[in-house]
Parts: C-alpha cells; sequence; structure tokens
C-alpha cells in the first residue's frame, strides 16, 4: 500500500488530508503554547 494513491478517485483527499494534519498542528502547537504560557505565568 503506498503513500501516495495511485487512483484518480482517492487524488482529491490528498490536499484535504495534508490540510486537515497541518490545522491539527497548528491547534497542538497553540494548545501548548497556551499551556507553557499559563505554567509560566503561574
Amino acid at each position: 500500500m503506498s503513500i501516495f494513491p495511485t487512483t484518480p478517485a482517492a487524488a482529491p483527499a490528498r490536499p484535504l488530508l495534508g490540510l486537515l494534519a497541518w490545522l491539527v498542528l497548528c491547534f497542538t502547537a497553540a494548545g501548548i503554547g497556551a499551556v507553557a504560557s499559563a505554567n509560566a505565568g503561574a
């Protein structure tokens, strides 16, 4: 099973998965930053 889909039907899902992964990464980084700043301020 390859990482990049070769079927035309699966191709549109690649950018959506990338966008979703990017959003999750940003929310995770924001959450870690908020917790770190809260701990630093406490």
